[in-house]
């Protein structure tokens, strides 16, 4: 498993621009980022922008994206159970901005697609969206935003290669399936 390349175990240890970081620090600094986050989760999660659920809106953003797909494949790209995938096309269809389609060739299978409506739906809400996080982040000189975001990206590679994965996640993965260690 690839480790962060400024994550570390050890009491001192070298930090990202070739010092030395003591736990201590690095502890607070993780303190101070968690309680930022945070926040800024809290404000993420409170704003709702039109009509749909955080859930809908990410099924909507799918299929406009991967086109006509089984409820199958939606519910595990969204990942939730079929049948709360299921439920929740149930109530996009009834706004109209969704259609289910049934193939010729197997007729049980259910396929769906976005309507235009739920495309300008879609279109609407990232508009909004992106009014939103220009508000949180009003002020900061598009230099900044774009280092920020950088930054962000590599955090976002470092996790989806593992180095996120460490210790802590993996025995609260222990506690959750009943294993131990």
């Amino acid at each position: 498993m690839s480790q962060h390349p400024c994550h570390h175990f050890r009491p001192t240890a070298p930090s990202c621009d070739g010092g030395v970081e003591s736990s201590d620090a690095r502890q607070e600094a993780l303190s101070r980022l968690e309680a930022t986050l945070s926040e800024l989760g809290k404000r993420f999660r409170d704003y709702r922008p039109g009509p749909l659920t955080p859930v809908q809106l990410s099924a909507l953003r799918f299929l406009l994206f991967a086109g006509p797909v089984t409820i199958g494949t939606l519910s595990r790209a969204i990942a939730l159970s079929f049948s709360s995938t299921t439920g929740m096309v149930d109530r996009l269809a009834q706004l109209g901005l969704v259609h289910r389609l049934h193939p010729e060739k197997d007729r049980r299978t259910v396929v769906v697609r976005a309507t235009e409506a739920g495309r300008d739906v879609v279109k609407a809400v990232m508009e909004d969206r992106i009014d939103f996080v220009g508000s949180i982040f009003a002020g900061v000189p598009a230099e900044d935003l774009l280092r920020l975001h950088a930054f962000l990206e590599r955090v976002l590679q470092w996790n989806r290669r593992g180095a996120g994965d460490g210790v802590d996640r993996a025995s609260r993965r222990g506690e959750r399936d009943g294993s131990r260690g």
